[in-house]
């Protein structure tokens, strides 16, 4: 009876190591491989398969980026996933190049944080994807609701850049305005704010909680029909079970 015992616990701990070791192949994770200055023109740049990029910089103002047929703001702390490509604006810009630090996607196995369990970051959460939306509406008043932001369950966000142009139209579509005393809200969190002295928050990283979050955006002062351009740049991590 102890022998049968004693096989059955031998059984049930090889399956649960069998079952951790395939689930850890499965996942991945974000490893430091470069930095990189590329120079950009009107030809579209791609992020190589298995690569990650985050924007340190560039070295003018005016830069857009493109990307199934969005634009973007290219500002520091965006991160953009593989296939994301992007090319200089047709008006204005006059940046001709952007830093970027190139992260390999390899399998937890094959990496190791210091501080952190491997494969995890230091938050103790697991890399899943890159994350950019943008949200082009027109907002009356004093502002109000734009859309609304499913965060998965066993998910987090943590959001690394968020930006807002007004001027925004169908007629213009490149045409982007700095708005002023405006700000952006998901659900309860302030995520982008400009004070009207060309101050624009800046407090990153922010971390979501999953659920459907609404997105709004607020002014200080009523002045009618505008049209804006929201765009948000975050990583979506697994919440360990």
């Amino acid at each position: 009876m102890d022998f049968n015992i004693n096989n059955m616990k031998k059984i049930i701990t090889l399956i649960i190591i069998i079952c951790a070791t395939t689930l850890i192949q499965a996942q991945g994770d974000l490893v430091f491989n470069k930095a990189l200055i590329l120079e950009i023109d009107f030809t579209p740049i791609t992020v190589p398969e298995g690569k990650v990029w985050k924007v340190q910089g560039t070295n003018g103002g005016g830069l857009v980026l493109l990307t199934d047929n969005s634009f973007f703001t290219l500002y520091q702390g965006l991160w953009m996933p593989e296939g994301f490509s992007f090319r200089k604006s047709s008006s204005g810009s006059t940046a001709t190049s952007v830093n970027v630090l190139e992260f390999d996607v390899v399998p937890l196995s094959s990496s190791s944080n210091s501080g952190s369990t491997p494969g995890f970051s230091a938050e103790g959460v697991e890399f899943n994807k890159v994350i950019n939306i943008q949200v082009n509406e027109t907002t009356t008043g004093y502002g109000g609701p734009i859309g609304s932001i499913e965060i998965p369950e066993g998910k987090v966000w943590k959001i690394t850049s968020v930006t807002l142009h007004s001027g925004r139209s169908s007629s213009e579509p490149y045409r982007l305005d700095s708005p002023i005393t405006t700000g952006v809200y998901l659900g309860e969190n302030i995520i982008f704010y400009n004070d009207g002295s060309g101050n624009a928050y800046n407090n990153y990283p922010i971390w979501i909680n999953s659920g459907t979050k609404e997105l709004a955006l607020g002014r200080g002062n009523d002045i009618g029909n505008t049209n804006y351009r929201t765009t948000i740049s975050a990583i979506e991590y697994n919440i360990p079970e």
